[in-house]
């Protein structure tokens, strides 16, 4: 789906968000945050499968897989949705690319697993 579709089937699901559905918040839940459990859902398990679960950098296969955004999400909005932009990264490469340096070894957690079990 191309990301003008993809971005009118967004809408369709922001909108059962609203008024009348059993979690609405009165308007809270930011356009950021459901994009991103909308990106969750559905574009980030076939950039893993595109992928076949394995870090475009280093080569790591499965573990703590994370898709990265190659043009960042928060600069390019009409590139969100677009397969074409994300990859699948090891969380170790992903932090590397974000930061400019390695990941420090006291860092256990980083990226999509803290932002997964807040959103979903």
């Amino acid at each position: 789906c191309s990301a003008k579709c993809f971005q009118s089937i967004w809408s369709e699901k922001v909108n059962m968000k609203k008024e009348g559905h059993w979690n609405w918040k009165g308007g809270k839940t930011s356009d950021n945050i459901l994009q991103r459990q909308i990106f969750l859902n559905e574009i980030h398990k076939q950039v893993l499968k595109r992928d076949k679960h394995t870090c475009q950098m280093c080569g790591q296969r499965y573990g703590r897989l994370q898709v990265d955004h190659i043009q960042p999400w928060a600069e390019y909005i009409e590139l969100r949705f677009d397969i074409n932009n994300c990859r699948t990264l090891c969380d170790k490469c992903h932090y590397k690319i974000t930061f400019g340096k390695p990941m420090p070894t006291h860092v256990k957690k980083w990226g999509g697993y803290q932002m997964r079990k807040e959103i979903l």
